[in-house]
Order: C-alpha cells, then sequence, then structure tokens
C-alpha cells in the first residue's frame, strides 16, 4: 500500500455521495427507514458526529491486494 496524496473532506464526502446518493438502496435507507429528508442530510450528520470533517485524509493505492 502507498500513500498517492492527501485529500479534503470535502473530496472524500464528494466520492461518497457519488457512490450511495444515487443509489435507491442507500436513499430508501436515509429518507425511508431513518426519516432524514435526502441521504446529505442523513451521512452529514453522522459525519460530523463522528468529527470526520476535521480529520485529516489521504488517499492511498493498493499495489498487490493478495
Amino acid at each position: 500500500m502507498r500513500k498517492v496524496k492527501d485529500i479534503s473532506w470535502e473530496e472524500v464526502f464528494e466520492n461518497w455521495r457519488e457512490n450511495e446518493a444515487n443509489n435507491p438502496g442507500w436513499v430508501e435507507i436515509a429518507t425511508k427507514i431513518k426519516g432524514w429528508p435526502d441521504w446529505e442530510s442523513w451521512r452529514s450528520f453522522g459525519a460530523n458526529q463522528m468529527n470526520l470533517p476535521n480529520q485529516d485524509w489521504s488517499m492511498y493505492q493498493f499495489d498487490d491486494t493478495m
């Protein structure tokens, strides 16, 4: 595993959004099951509870997954 670069919380959250926010299953969990108005409200709340926006973030690459 090697470090590729440092990234911002905004980049991390945007990648998370790209992977989940338009997925009907995740949207259903956020809105119908959890009762949030949308995916972003639900995920932002959890991220803020864990202080994720204030952490240091880096991107890594696995050269050999085995």
